[in-house]
């Protein structure tokens, strides 16, 4: 009578251990990439790989308003030292330059000398046509595995869509054209950086990197934020959100009408003060006649800086977990009657908060980036 009862408890006890460990290793195996909280508004859904292709897993989240698709190379075990995250806020189809193509903005980031598979990319996608070209083009090339990095985050988010052009200047509405900039820059920073040690933001419209080891060169400087000098046409120094000297301050009556919510009628914008003003371009004229042994010649030649541009721009990604990301708003200048400041938005804000934390921003205008030339 013992040995009846005994013989199907163990049974039951060997099925019960086949089932945890079949459950355990399809846990292991389709590990979603995507959070998954608010399941009853999220349809995610993962496809299996070949030995060595990539997982898709797609996530649409309706109750946030927004979609992700996530392309990763089977057996990437997550980023690890010296890897890095190549984000880009697109705004539309448009946005590569006249004549230029999604894939012509591929090959500038892939002529970066730098370990491919140190290298994941994220894309945030500002219209429904952009949305498709870049996802056909990760459909393809993850479906035979020539894709050359182990993760391709791909974002779109209709809320964030702008009706303001990358060539738009008009002081007017730069507030809110950098507003929309600064909001595409953190949407996709907050959903896609993982583990990556460094973080590089590039425009869209950067058609040649004239030092290709530039990424490598910001890796070993040991530099918290660091960009290099944007060229564009005959323009030494097209970026000019990159400098370091001083603003002109509001007048009492301006901060007044600022603080009574009239902007319009305040119609004050953020602009230099010249004889204390230092931007790239005056680095570039100061050392072209000078010997190449000079250390101001150097292509690792850095100087400080009080605010970055964001075309090409480095940072180290701890910098970015421990919350400073682009304000939306300016920050210089802000009081509690005032609903933002006057100064200080988006990524000439991103200094402004780094250096609370005791962080500091670079450029190294000797190494050159490209932009399209209307």
């Amino acid at each position: 009578m013992r040995n009846t009862k005994v013989i199907p408890l163990a049974v039951l006890s060997t099925l019960a251990a086949l089932l945890i460990l079949i459950v355990w290793h399809q846990e292991i195996s389709f590990t979603p990439v995507l959070p998954s909280f608010g399941r009853a508004d999220t349809n995610t859904k993962s496809a299996r790989p070949s030995s060595d292709g990539f997982v898709k897993t797609s996530a649409e989240f309706k109750h946030l308003g927004y979609l992700k698709y996530v392309y990763t190379r089977s057996g990437y075990g997550g980023a690890s030292k010296n890897s890095v995250l190549i984000a880009s806020s697109i705004a539309n189809e448009n946005s590569f330059g006249k004549g230029r193509t999604f894939k012509d903005f591929l090959d500038v980031i892939e002529s970066l000398d730098y370990h491919k598979n140190s290298l994941n990319l994220a894309m945030y996608c500002g219209s429904p046509a952009l949305l498709r070209m870049v996802k056909d083009y990760f459909e393809a090339v993850t479906s035979d595995a020539s894709c050359p990095y182990n993760q391709v985050t791909v974002l779109y988010a209709p809320f964030l869509q702008s009706v303001f052009k990358s060539s738009e200047h008009n002081p007017k509405v730069q507030r809110l054209r950098r507003r929309s900039i600064a909001k595409g820059r953190n949407f996709v920073l907050l959903n896609s950086l993982e583990s990556e040690q460094y973080t590089l933001f590039l425009d869209a419209d950067i058609i040649r990197f004239d030092h290709t080891d530039m990424l490598t060169r910001f890796a070993r400087s040991g530099k918290d934020i660091v960009v290099p000098r944007i060229e564009r046409g005959g323009s030494l120094d097209y970026d000019r959100n990159s400098w370091r000297g001083q603003r002109v301050i509001p007048s009492d009556r301006q901060l007044q009408l600022m603080d009574e919510d009239k902007w319009d009628e305040a119609a004050f914008v953020p602009h230099d003060v010249e004889a204390e003003m230092y931007h790239l371009g005056y680095q570039a004229e100061e050392v072209k006649d000078l010997p190449i042994s000079d250390e101001r010649r150097d292509m690792s030649y850095s100087v400080e800086l009080d605010s970055v541009g964001g075309a090409v721009l480095f940072s180290k990604s701890i910098i970015y977990k421990q919350g400073i990301v682009f304000p939306t708003m300016n920050i210089v200048g802000t009081a509690w009657l005032r609903k933002e400041g006057y100064d200080g938005i988006e990524t000439e804000g991103l200094c402004y908060m780094a250096q609370t934390l005791g962080y500091k921003c670079f450029a190294m205008p000797n190494l050159v980036a490209q932009h399209f030339d209307r």
